[in-house]
């Protein structure tokens, strides 16, 4: 569970969302249509994704098969999710990164030879 603090500021632009790990063949944070509207989240924005490790910034979509059932859930393709360090079922904090503009530079690791 979060600390106080970290919970007060999910009220102020950020919130926090449990992890589900998926089979989905990207990058992807898939967030629901709520979640996109209560984070005031815009088409291309990155995102923050703080746990118990430093910070990682990803690239987000709105998920399609979400029920409206007042579940904060990220999806997340399971290797992608495992090479972060995160669990399914793991909570973590999200929130949008203003500040950036565009991407300088991507690298890329195979996870295969």
């Amino acid at each position: 569970m979060w600390s106080g603090d970290r919970s007060a500021a999910a009220g102020s632009g950020g919130a926090v969302v449990t992890v589900a790990f998926t089979n989905a063949r990207d990058c992807f944070l898939r967030l629901p249509r709520r979640l996109v509207a209560q984070l005031h989240l815009l088409q291309n924005q990155a995102i923050e994704v703080t746990w118990d490790r430093q910070p990682t910034y990803l690239s987000w979509v709105e998920g399609r098969h979400f029920n409206d059932q007042g579940e904060n859930v990220a999806e997340i393709n399971r290797q992608v999710g495992q090479k972060l360090g995160l669990c399914s079922g793991e909570q973590v904090f999200l929130r949008p990164c203003s500040h950036v503009v565009s991407c300088q530079q991507v690298e890329v690791e195979p996870l295969s030879a």
